[in-house]
């Protein structure tokens, strides 16, 4: 992924902060040069200082069968974006779109028996948790759970290279950057109002060094 120096985030903090608040990514890799893509939660874990995204997909999922062929896969999430317009620039401009982006480079292992099992039930529970009278995974019955395992394939990537955009108009003057704020926070998509509060939390880019 190309990335201008200006929108470079480099913050390895920032960074898995994304990740968990932007779990649902997508996972790709080349099989006979055509690239497969499948859309999924991950969860993010740390194992002695290293980092891994864990998640599953369908035995139906050409994917899944690719995961055991390829050195290396790449999983993009996306965070909060919008257009910009050139009216919002105290000179003439051009229109552009503000967004953030990670893209994570790695080599999966395939999960199977109590891992997979392990890594489903901390996915499930997670999420239930957060749901007013939600079921957790010792709620379903040995025999249904067993059944719905065996119809999936479980993987953790080991997270290797990290390249991290976060376009927010760094690279412009406290007005314009002020103003655009402003305008996204007028409008009607709630997706430009995330956009906005990027924008705040992240003026002046961080130039820390990552060390994923």
């Amino acid at each position: 992924m190309y990335v201008a120096p200006y929108f470079q985030m480099t913050d390895a903090d920032k960074v898995l902060d994304f990740i968990k608040s932007n779990p649902f990514g997508i996972l790709v890799a080349s099989q006979s040069n055509i690239p497969l893509a499948s859309h999924i939660p991950f969860w993010l874990e740390e194992r002695e200082g290293s980092y891994f995204l864990i998640g599953h997909l369908s035995i139906a999922n050409e994917l899944a069968s690719v995961l055991e062929k390829v050195d290396q896969v790449l999983v993009i999430f996306q965070g909060s974006h919008g257009y910009i317009s050139p009216s919002w620039y105290e000179k003439q401009n051009v229109p552009t779109w503000n967004y953030q982006a990670v893209h994570i480079y790695g080599s999966a292992v395939l999960l199977s028996g109590p891992e997979l099992e392990a890594h489903v039930k901390e996915l499930m529970n997670s999420y239930e948790s957060n749901i007013p009278g939600g079921r957790k995974y010792e709620h379903m019955t040995e025999d249904y759970r067993e059944k719905e395992l065996r119809g999936i394939k479980g993987f953790r990537i080991k997270i290797e290279n990290v390249e991290a955009a976060y376009k927010l108009s760094q690279n412009r003057n406290e007005k314009d950057h002020a103003n655009i704020i402003d305008q996204l926070k007028k409008s009607t998509n709630p997706h430009d109002h995330e956009l906005a509060r990027s924008m705040e939390e992240n003026r002046p880019l961080q130039k820390q060094k990552a060390g994923l």
